[in-house]
């Protein structure tokens, strides 16, 4: 039991720091586009960076999932964490790893979504309380 809440405890900081990060990464995108910059070696390490991040908290996820038997998630909840793995991997793909500002752009808009599904993700896994009785 005590593995199960440390997990769960850091799964759930990684949350925190998966939406923070992206929102980060927003605002450093910003900054470069309108300084009329596109994505240099520095913001694909962090976009790299982003999604190891992303990773940990998904894998730690399914660990609390499977190990604590946390069978009553909000399908939600896994929906968000789902989106959350794959929005970075299939913007590089499609983006071809190009450089200019227009790709630029295309992080941001995605670095914001991918904010708010974390957002989603951490309000769909309050525990709904229930009155029995």
């Amino acid at each position: 039991m005590q593995l199960e809440n440390t997990i769960s405890q850091i799964h759930g900081w990684l949350g925190n720091t998966s939406g923070y990060y992206a929102i980060i990464m927003v605002v450093w995108g910003l900054w470069r586009y309108f300084r009329k910059q596109g994505i240099d070696n520095e913001y694909w390490g962090a976009l790299v960076i982003e999604e190891g991040l992303i990773a940990l908290h998904c894998l730690l996820g399914v660990l609390v999932y499977f190990i604590g038997q946390n069978w009553d998630t909000q399908l939600i909840h896994i929906l968000c964490g789902v989106a959350c793995a794959l929005i970075l991997p299939i913007i590089y793909v499609s983006t071809k790893r190009k450089k200019d500002r227009s790709q630029l752009l295309i992080y941001i808009l995605f670095n914001a979504i991918l904010a708010l599904l974390v957002w989603q993700a951490i309000r769909t896994s309050i525990p709904i309380i229930t009155i029995n009785g």
